[in-house]
């Protein structure tokens, strides 16, 4: 199965964080991901994985189609045991 690449909507996510009076630091310590990475994919620099996508959105309490092109439905890329 391969992924097809997010579409991540950091506008929205910017305007999230300003909207609750969040930080991207914040964000980024409840996603477990670095904040530099974060504002990366803020920013268009770099494409999120699902998975990132979903820790970001559970980080902010809203659905993952709220940031992203993916739905909640949509099945997680496996990731096959070695």
């Amino acid at each position: 199965m391969t992924e097809r690449k997010s579409v991540f909507y950091g506008e929205k996510v910017k305007s999230m964080l300003d909207d609750n009076g969040l930080t991207a630091a914040e964000i980024a310590r409840k996603a477990g991901i670095e904040r530099s990475l974060l504002s990366c994919y803020m920013h268009g620099k770099r494409n999120p994985k699902r998975i990132t996508v979903q820790k970001i959105a559970d980080a902010l309490h809203v659905n993952i189609s709220e940031i992203s092109g993916y739905r909640d439905d949509e099945p997680m890329k496996e990731i096959p045991v070695v």
